[in-house]
């Protein structure tokens, strides 16, 4: 998909995939930050700018891509398109876990997977459905 090979299961993509993302014609600065505003219209607690937290033990800020400028044109309309634009710009695969809810699963994680197999993840909490 657009260059890069996206596994689903069962061949469909997720729904919450499928939706608008949170990022316009811009640029971001760093993949985890330019990861968050691509959920941040599921999850608006992701749009707080700032420090945040987690553990880099023997990881390098250029490794792990915290300067990075990421550009997007405004094309990339759905979270897919986004996530697919911040792999092929960072050399990095990305990778959403769900959870096991009937009749379709919800993303619980979103993050990337950098080449040396290192990973960062951001939770992702969704408003349950009424």
């Amino acid at each position: 998909m657009d260059g890069v090979l996206v596994i689903a299961p069962r061949g469909e993509l997720l729904s919450d995939l499928r939706r608008t993302c949170g990022i316009g014609a811009m640029e971001v600065t760093g993949i985890m930050s330019a990861v968050r505003g691509v959920f941040s219209r599921l999850d608006p607690a992701l749009k707080v700018s700032g420090a945040t937290l987690g553990s880099f033990v023997n990881s390098d800020p250029v490794e792990r891509g915290d300067k990075l400028r990421l550009m997007f044109d405004g094309t990339e309309v759905r979270i897919v398109d986004c996530l697919n634009a911040i792999a092929r710009q960072a050399n990095v695969a990305w990778i959403v876990v769900t959870s096991d809810d009937k009749p379709e699963p919800k993303l619980v994680k979103a993050g990337v997977i950098r080449a040396r197999g290192t990973s960062t993840f951001v939770d992702i909490h969704t408003p349950n459905p009424k």
